[in-house]
């Protein structure tokens, strides 16, 4: 049989949700969001299909990693975007403590 995946459904979820469902996958080895998403949906279907897993647990371990590494690049760079916003001296960039008048 063909594993010819041809059609596209797409899902809204917050970045919150997101990161939760890339470091699920990562926790448990699944390859990507796309099967980890047919699988919960096939499960709530009623036909569990779990494809391209692996319970390796050296692949297990590098999948956490990676799933570590993408979250603190993400902090990073919100933060350094909060960085360029501020002036020196803490405040908000576009901010004047001048006094007017």
């Amino acid at each position: 049989m063909v594993n010819n995946k041809s059609r596209t459904i797409s899902i809204r979820v917050s970045s919150e949700e997101y990161r939760t469902l890339r470091t699920v996958c990562a926790e448990r080895g699944i390859a990507n969001l796309s099967t980890a998403i047919r699988a919960a949906v096939a499960d709530a279907l009623g036909t569990a299909v779990f494809e391209n897993t692996t319970t390796d647990p050296q692949h297990l371990a590098v999948a956490r990693l990676q799933s570590r590494i993408d979250h603190l690049e993400e902090q990073l760079a919100q933060l350094a975007g909060r960085l360029l916003r501020e002036t020196p001296d803490g405040r908000p960039s576009g901010s004047d403590s001048r006094p007017r008048g």
